[in-house]
């Protein structure tokens, strides 16, 4: 829960990124309870929004991880997790990274959410990926 509430603070975003906390925490997530679960997608999600940490959030695997937090219906799971592929798929770096990790089945599991939120990110991301030529 603390590093979910450290995660927006822009004057640490790099030690996030640096620390190898990403990978830490994506380790742990398989065996994580409902609650500690959401705080990780929270932690994503904010952590997404900074350029800074989408690189190795995307070259550890961040679709799978998505994919494993997905496995508990939590609306503001899935709703972090639609902010989380937004966030990275504004990026066009790492759309095609995204894409051959799966994101796109991922955003269709997560069009199914019935939040508005949840749907509202999943169009943006969508609408980010199909502007990708190697994506399309």
């Amino acid at each position: 829960a603390t590093l979910r509430h450290l995660s927006p603070s822009k004057c640490i975003k790099e030690d996030f990124s640096a620390s190898g906390i990403v990978q830490s925490v994506i380790r742990c997530i398989s065996w994580a309870n409902e609650d500690l679960r959401c705080q990780i997608a929270g932690l994503f999600a904010n952590l997404s929004e900074h350029m800074e940490c989408q690189s190795t959030m995307v070259s550890n695997g961040i679709v799978q991880a998505v994919d494993t937090l997905l496995l508990i219906e939590h609306d503001e799971i899935w709703q972090d997790c639609s902010r989380i592929l937004a966030n990275l798929c504004a990026n066009e770096g790492k759309q095609a990274i995204i894409h051959r990790q799966g994101g796109l089945k991922t955003l269709a599991k997560l069009s199914k959410s019935k939040g508005d939120v949840c749907q509202r990110y999943v169009a943006i991301a969508m609408r980010f990926m199909s502007s990708s030529i190697e994506v399309q």
